[in-house]
Formats: C-alpha cells, structure tokens, sequence
C-alpha cells in the first residue's frame, strides 16, 4: 500500500465522511484491517500535516491541493492518487467547474467592464477555486466571495456573476437553469501522509 512501511505497520488512517467521496471510498476501496477515523474532508489535510500527523488521509484531491496552496512549509506526502470514475457524474467524475446564467463568458465580462467581476466560491476549496476561476476569466478586476453551501443560487439570486463550485451529475446546475462554461479541476481521491512521520516508520 505505502511504499516502505510493511502492511501490519500502516497507521490508522482519517477517512472523508462526506457522502459522495465516502461512497466511493467505500465502494472501490478495501479498509479491512486498518484503524478508521471519520472526518470532515475539508479537515484530513491539516490534521495528517500538523496536528495528528500519525495518521494517514483519504480525501479528495481539490481539498489536499487547496490546503496546500494556503500552507507553509507543509509536510504533507501524497501517496496514491486513487482515480475517481463515476459514470453518474457529468464528466465521468466531480469537476470544479465555472459556471454562469445563460450567456458565454464573453458576453458577460462585456457586461460587468466597468465594475469588478463577482465570482463566488466555495469555502472548503476557496484558495484553488479562486484560482482556477481567475485564471479561467484571465481578468485582473475580480471580487471573490466565499460561501457555504450552495454558491449557485447566489448566482441566480443575482449576488455573483459567475461562480466556481464542483459539478457532480449537473442536477444544481440544471435546476437553476444555469450554464458550464467550462470543467476547470478534475477530482479524484488522494491518500496523504506526513512526511517526516513516515520517514521515522520507514526508517524503524
């Protein structure tokens, strides 16, 4: 499993909770035999890099890789990076994705050029989806803003111009009648460890 480290020697191991991820986790994945810790995803990355660092992580890759554009210094290792496939996903596995109303992106950055353009995010992925949404509009006059839960019904109540947020099947996206512009971020599921806890394992 983790190169270096014998099978009876893996450490216990934080496992995403949050349905979709744990549901394929669950379905592709054999944790017979290992110590398993329920955990909010969002929260694997920094407690494998700093405060528990003797465990392993499961979790989803855009949440590793937005913990890591925001950290210092982390010792973070991925150590498999499990290839998510999912037919019922719009394209074959979640994807951050930008996402407006019903016109093209041109269209709508003609419309906002003399104000800053409004994209909202989600939290837990708010640093990469920043990102990924301003390298998307290649605009420098931009105003984020964070958010919980579902970004696009601000969209559609009028509060943002565009919004970055993760596209499963479609069906949000579909329901407030809005529009892809573009997949941006591919996601799958990542096993982290720490680095210098692993060196100690690998070396004992």
């Amino acid at each position: 499993m983790i190169a270096g480290i014998e099978e009876g020697k893996l450490p216990p191991v934080f496992v995403a909770k949050n349905g979709r991820a744990r549901k394929y986790i669950d379905e592709t994945l054999d944790l017979s035999g290992l110590e398993i810790q329920d955990m909010r995803a969002e929260d694997i990355p920094g407690l494998v890099d700093e405060e528990v660092p003797r465990y392993l992580g499961l979790t989803t890759t855009e949440l590793v890789a937005n913990y890591l554009m925001g950290a210092r210094q982390s010792q973070t290792e991925v150590l498999r990076i499990i290839n998510w496939k999912d037919d019922s996903c719009l394209y074959g596995k979640p994807a951050i994705c930008a996402i407006g109303k019903q016109e093209i992106p041109k269209t709508l950055l003609q419309a906002v050029m003399k104000r800053d353009v409004v994209v909202a995010v989600n939290d837990s992925s708010d640093i990469l989806s920043s990102a990924l949404g301003a390298g998307y509009l290649n605009k420098q006059n931009i105003a984020f803003k964070t958010l919980r839960g579902e970004t696009e019904a601000m969209l559609k109540l009028g509060y943002a111009d565009m919004v970055v947020e993760i596209v499963g099947t479609g069906g949000t996206v579909e329901r407030y009648g809005l529009q892809i512009y573009a997949p941006l971020y591919f996601i799958d599921v990542a096993l982290i460890g720490n680095k210098n806890y692993l060196s100690q394992l690998r070396g004992s």
